[in-house]
């Protein structure tokens, strides 16, 4: 079977005049007949089942039980020889299968003054029978319902049809439903709420099944709007486009749509549309006001004719357009709706081509998934029977460049026995392979020792080709690690009396601090600036050493007042080489080249967990759990002048963010025990 949408009316007009002769008391009359043709309707039918009329059987019986009996495909007929009197005339409108598709009759009584006859095909035929399967994917709902309606044309109140629940789908078969045009609505709810809907055209037919299936799918709508077809008086068919909507509208805003035919022909239609299989508007054109998020409209339109029914589509997205770089159109998911392991001791991380990948302490997994406009896909999952790593505490993920191969290394850092887990991405194939585990060890000939934790966030350093990371071993005396890049797969032999050469370690502590909290690199690649929690501020810069390798183990101390700066947190730093460095409410601008603070700010009340600097609009971004907020400022590079353009309310007590790095997608989420987690799309 299959599905079709067009609209059409199926209308014959037998007319019946100039009675030749006629006698007082009997006689006979020839009756010329003229048809009028109709065209083929496209919309959810049965296959093989042509609803195209292309020949009449016109029947009748009259006086003396006089009958008669003809079949025509022309436009005109005549009949020769019919008795005065009266007579009960039929007609049936036949497809190409020889199948009776509409009917008509009416009783005529044929005398000299009354010489027309008109049957009006009006009525369809029989009854037929009605299968819908409607599917969607079972992980973006926990306790989903679907509810179908089917209401008759030119009927107002639809009937309510019980659906068979499934694992991702709904279905319902109904018997014995009079032959005509019918509107299907479908609409999927989540715990209560509407997620997804649709609206379609049916055709009934005699002894027949109508079916289809018909996906929910919430992200994969069709995104270019759906034609359709109506018949004008003249029967010609006329294409109907749905304009005024394209694949991104502005929420909460007035949209004027229409139904436009290819061609001016003063036809008359009916026209309801649909959102999301929820009538909102009738009429050729209407405006509509659309709430964020994804959205299907439907246009339902018929003529006066019978069986005229027919449907068209489009999906969008209706967002609320803001400034570049100001988060919006946030969407909140769970473990549930998005299918993703989240919980106890989550990381979550956004690869360099906008793939998400999930490593969950709770579930001991790792997951790659995709965000698609208001969903989430996810890809693969591997679980502890593949890599027996996966149990343990994931801390922190660093992305680097691409090798020849779009290979991209992927280091966990975990702060229990192996300290860093490596593994490669595979942007051109999404496949996700373990390389190996080590330990990060203070190497020194002979001394060498594991680190007791890893402290975030880390990062990778082009210029020399390795990760670089802080980290504290079990005397809490802080050390700068690096881990070398040229391990992108296993290397047995680079090791010295059981000494990993992948990682070094340079000790910090007699460096004025050991409570180290952040550190990032200079946009110019020449510095990385560290701070601690009780306000210190160190940059360290390039050395070459004899063989010409480039470290950046030169430490100093900033000019920057460690007393303004107690309960430092993050550092971040911008395009334009200014250091954004925070604490729980304050906000301190520092340029990195010339060694000076150009702006403080205080923000009352606020209590910053999170800072991420945005490279493709200059934006940064405050996260205050506490209070359940989302700050973003703007940076002016040149003065480090400060402007805070939004707040944003979170929707849970989020602590940790995630930039997407083109700076499209910001993720907000709790790492040591998220029940849900937020997305917002900025502009840029």
């Amino acid at each position: 079977m299959k599905k079709k949408t067009i609209f059409s009316a199926i209308m014959a007009m037998l007319m019946a005049i100039m009675l030749i002769s006629c006698q007082q008391g009997g006689g006979t009359g020839t009756l010329r007949i003229i048809l009028d043709n109709t065209d083929e309707t496209r919309l959810i039918s049965p296959d093989n089942y042509p609803l195209e009329v292309i020949k009449y059987r016109i029947s009748g019986q009259g006086p003396s039980d006089a009958t008669f009996n003809i079949t025509t495909t022309k436009t005109n007929a005549t009949l020769e020889g019919l008795a005065v009197g009266t007579w009960i005339l039929e007609a049936e409108g036949l497809n190409e299968n020889d199948m009776a598709v509409v009917q008509g009759s009416t009783e005529f009584t044929l005398t000299a003054s009354n010489t027309s006859a008109v049957i009006r095909l009006d009525e369809l035929i029989g009854h037929g029978n009605l299968s819908v399967n409607a599917t969607w994917d079972a992980d973006t709902t926990k306790d989903p319902n679907v509810q179908f309606i089917l209401t008759a044309q030119h009927e107002t109140e639809g009937e309510t049809i019980s659906a068979i629940m499934g694992d991702g789908e709904a279905s319902f078969i109904k018997q014995d439903i009079e032959a005509g045009s019918y509107i299907l609505q479908a609409r999927l709810y989540d715990a209560g709420i509407l997620i997804a809907g649709f609206t379609e055209a049916v055709r009934i037919v005699a002894d027949e099944t109508s079916s289809a299936t018909i996906g929910f799918s919430l992200d994969r709508f069709p995104i270019t709007p759906g034609t359709l077809q109506l018949l004008d008086q003249s029967g010609i068919p006329v294409e109907c486009t749905i304009e005024g909507i394209t694949e991104e509208v502005d929420a909460g805003e007035a949209i004027t749509i229409s139904l436009t035919p290819s061609r001016n022909t003063g036809m008359e239609c009916t026209v309801a549309w649909y959102v999301d299989g929820i009538q909102v508007a009738t009429g050729m054109q209407t405006e509509i006001e659309f709430t964020p998020g994804r959205h299907r409209l439907d246009a339902v339109a018929y003529t006066n004719k019978i069986g005229s029914y027919g449907s068209a589509s489009i999906s969008f997205d209706a967002i609320i357009n803001t400034a570049d770089g100001i988060p919006g159109n946030q969407m909140l998911f769970d473990r549930a709706g998005s299918g993703l392991n989240i919980g106890r001791d989550t990381l979550m991380h956004i690869l360099p081509d906008g793939k998400l990948v999930v490593f969950s302490g709770q579930d001991d997994s790792m997951q790659l998934a995709s965000i698609v406009r208001n969903s989430i896909d996810v890809l693969d999952m591997w679980g502890a029977s593949e890599y027996s790593i996966l149990r343990n505490t994931p801390v922190a993920a660093i992305s680097g460049v691409k090798d020849a191969d779009n290979n991209h290394a992927l280091l966990l850092g975990t702060n229990n026995g192996a300290n860093t887990i490596h593994f490669n991405y595979n942007s051109s194939t999404g496949e996700i392979d373990y390389i190996e585990e080590s330990g990060i060890y203070r190497c020194s000939l002979n001394d060498y020792q594991t680190f007791s934790s890893i402290v975030g966030p880390s990062f990778y350093d082009p210029v020399q080709d390795r990760y670089m990371m802080l980290a504290t071993d079990e005397d809490e005396k802080a050390y700068l690690l690096n881990r070398e890049m040229r391990r992108l797969v296993p290397f047995e032999d680079f090791t010295y009396d059981g000494c990993d050469y992948t990682h070094r370690a340079t000790n910090l502590d007699g460096l004025v601090f050991t409570d180290v909290t952040a550190i990032d690199m200079s946009s110019d690649t020449k510095h990385y600036i560290m701070g601690s929690s009780s306000g210190d501020v160190l940059l360290a810069g390039e050395v070459v050493d004899g063989i010409g390798v480039v470290w950046k183990t030169k430490m100093k101390k900033t000019s920057l007042d460690k007393s303004k700066l107690n309960g430092l947190r993050d550092i971040d730093v911008s395009s334009g080489n200014l250091a954004i460095i925070t604490g729980a409410d304050f906000i301190s601008i520092y340029d990195i080249n010339s060694d000076m603070e150009l702006s403080y700010t205080t923000v009352q009340g606020a209590n910053f967990q999170d800072l991420k600097y945005n490279w493709s609009t200059g934006h940064f971004y405050l996260l205050d759990a506490s209070n359940m907020c989302l700050y973003t400022y703007m940076l002016d590079e040149q003065s480090g002048a400060i402007e805070q353009v939004s707040a944003t309310d979170t929707r849970s007590a989020h602590d940790t963010m995630e930039l997407s790095p083109n700076g499209t997608v910001l993720l907000l989420y709790n790492k040591s025990n998220t029940s849900s987690f937020e997305v917002f799309r900025i502009n840029t």
